[in-house]
């Protein structure tokens, strides 16, 4: 399993930076192939419970959300996600007019609502990250700062949970969800997050006070999206979503913390960083 996980980050981390790096339509169109097989991985899992998430508005919807985050901006950009959305509502209930399904109807549109959401709108603000325009005192975007202090001080809250929950946790945090997790280990991946945030921070020219707050907020973040993750997972009675990266599950396994981190470093920055 390490070996896995270390093969996979080998390969994974330098290719997201590549990713991240170019911006535009490269990290777009990647994030609209994780928004689709994320959707794929929902949908397998929930019909497990005899739950269809129609993929035939998953898929679209997902893919329109995601793009519609890079061509458009301001209130062209909420007049688009509003109709994309008012267009799935209608149309998960329709779509049972003409296609009947295994399972309840009323089951088989809010799973689908729920997972365009989940999904296909949360996926967005990794786009919309990236492409935010602010002050920059190195030469480099202001979004490619943010997507970077954003997504590394995930993984390090995530490491260094893992790694303080193994050494020191006692008291479990949520075990109905999650059995494996600690009180001590969210308190150290909430440090961990700050104390990665800091530099990153200063070298992006935020003020180290909201680095650190910002590195407190997406380390919290990022517990939620996993816990989140966790209560799909323990509802339907399966490990992991999928087996699409080895030794991390499917992309939702993968990338469950960053789904609520990034809206959380997008709104933090329009707030107090621009």
């Amino acid at each position: 399993m390490f070996v896995h996980r270390l093969l996979s980050a080998l390969v994974g981390i330098p290719v997201g930076i590549f990713l991240v790096w170019q911006g535009g339509l490269w990290l777009a169109g990647f994030v609209v192939i994780l928004g689709v097989i994320a959707f794929q991985e929902y949908h397998a899992t929930l019909r497990i419970r005899r739950v269809e998430a129609l993929r035939e508005i998953g898929f679209p919807a997902s893919a329109a959300l995601i793009l519609g985050a890079y061509f458009f901006g301001g209130p062209e950009l909420l007049l688009f996600t509003q109709g994309v959305l008012a267009l799935a509502v209608v149309s998960s209930l329709a779509f049972h007019l003409f296609a009947p399904i295994e399972g309840s109807r009323t089951m088989s549109a809010a799973a689908t609502l729920l997972g365009v959401v989940y999904i296909g709108f949360l996926f967005t603000f990794t786009v919309l990250v990236r492409e935010m325009v602010g002050p920059t005192r190195t030469g480099l975007p202001f979004g490619l700062h943010l997507f970077l202090l954003a997504w590394l001080a995930t993984m390090a809250a995530d490491t260094v949970a893992y790694a303080v929950g193994k050494a020191l946790g006692k008291r479990k945090l949520c075990p109905a969800v999650s059995p494996g997790k600690t009180v001590e280990g969210a308190i150290g991946g909430v440090l961990g997050s700050m104390a990665f945030a800091l530099p990153l921070g200063i070298w992006a020219g935020f003020p180290a006070g909201h680095a650190i707050a910002l590195g407190a907020l997406i380390a919290v973040a990022g517990l939620i999206g996993d816990l989140s993750k966790s209560i799909i997972k323990r509802d339907v009675g399966v490990k992991d979503f999928g087996t699409l990266i080895p030794g991390h599950g499917g992309v939702l396994d993968r990338f469950d913390s960053l789904l609520v981190s990034m809206p959380v470093a997008y709104f933090y920055a329009i707030a107090f960083l621009r």
